[in-house]
């Protein structure tokens, strides 16, 4: 008995690793421009990519809902979990101060 929950919890470590869910971010172009040939770019839901991170965040700092953003329901919650990891980081701030009236600390 005691040797099958070893084995239980051996296995137990690889099985929750996730993988990185890609994004897939549209281009707004007009009709005739758009060009069906090439695909649009994907992107991984990174912490250290601050580049993505800020297209999902609001000019006050808020993260975006789903409707605004067009994410999955799964990618929008790795989307915040990023978020909230970058400012916990130091990479986002948490408050966009020229917008909220604040010039400086």
């Amino acid at each position: 008995m005691v040797g099958i929950q070893q084995k239980r919890k051996n296995t137990k470590s690889f099985k929750n690793r996730r993988k990185a869910i890609p994004v897939l971010i549209p281009k707004k172009v007009q009709g005739a421009l758009s060009s069906t040939t090439q695909p649009a770019p994907r992107y991984t839901i990174d912490y250290k990519n601050t580049k993505l991170l800020v297209k999902f965040i609001s000019p006050q700092g808020k993260i975006l809902s789903r409707r605004a953003t067009g994410l999955t329901a799964k990618q929008q919650r790795v989307m915040a979990n990023a978020i909230k990891r970058a400012r916990m980081g130091g990479l986002l701030p948490f408050v966009n101060y020229e917008i909220a009236g604040k010039n400086s600390f």
